[in-house]
């Protein structure tokens, strides 16, 4: 009987050291698998069997850091998205395109000159890449003439015109066109044509242009012949001499606003 109570004894001292010695295998043996996982050598042991292991229970990073040279599926710890960038454009400029065999991309031209364009109601004249000045009858003589002394090439010749029909008048020309002045104001403009020299309306008539163009472009055509031979009027104004009557007779003198013909 006491031998049976001894046995029972040890017994109970096997079965009381039996759960600690269970914590320090299985602590054992995740600390291996650890040191496998890391390359560790160093195999350190939590005996508290209860400590979460690595922040299993917690959220947080393990204290081990992941293998140099690891993927981002190695490592301990969940590492931040990349930000993505943007590449540079592909298209090649056209200087690059030109080196390497490509189309470069054409630029606008830019009239560099100065351009004069006849309009019912006065002038208007356009320098480079400058938006169009338009001289409305009215306007300054001086400031036309200066402007007009860029596109005809030179200062434009002023003549006393008494005599004409509406009162006494100032002619200034230069080339084949010139503008009349009533004082000091800018009334009107008449084009005879030049060589090397074509100025046109908005619409493009001008020197040369058809009888039959001037009525598909313009309301209001008239003709008649007088003293100064066939001549066109519009109702906005424009006006000129022709060659004859028919619809292939050609502008030989285009005009608008104010004239001083002796007729």
């Amino acid at each position: 009987m006491p031998r049976q109570g001894l046995g029972q004894e040890r017994g109970g001292a096997r079965g009381a050291v039996t759960t600690p010695m269970r914590a320090v295998v299985t602590a054992l043996a995740v600390s291996v698998v650890l040191g496998a996982c890391t390359g560790s050598t160093t195999e350190s042991v939590s005996l508290p069997s209860e400590a979460p292991l690595s922040g299993a229970a917690t959220g947080s990073a393990p204290s081990t850091s992941a293998p140099t040279g690891s993927g981002a599926g190695q490592s301990g710890s969940a590492s931040a998205a990349p930000t993505p960038t943007k590449s540079s454009s592909s298209t090649a400029s056209p200087t690059a395109a030109a080196s390497t065999g490509g189309t470069p991309t054409a630029s606008a031209t830019t009239v560099t000159g100065p351009v004069l364009t006849l309009e019912t109601n006065g002038l208007s004249i356009a320098t480079g890449a400058q938006p169009a000045t338009h001289y409305g009858f009215g306007s300054s003589d001086a400031a036309v003439r200066a402007a007009l002394a860029t596109v005809l090439g030179g200062t434009l010749r002023v003549t006393p015109s008494p005599e004409c029909g509406q009162g006494p008048r100032t002619t200034a020309d230069r080339n084949g066109f010139s503008i009349l002045v009533d004082g000091a104001r800018f009334v009107g403009w008449v084009d005879q044509g030049a060589p090397k020299r074509h100025l046109t309306t908005r619409r493009g008539l001008g020197i040369g242009s058809t009888l039959t163009q001037v009525r598909l472009l313009l309301s209001g055509v008239s003709v008649s012949t007088d003293t100064l031979g066939p001549e066109f009027f519009t109702t906005s104004g424009l006006g000129g001499l022709l060659t004859g009557t028919t619809g292939s007779s050609r502008i030989t003198n285009i005009y608008a606003g104010e004239t001083c013909f002796f007729r």
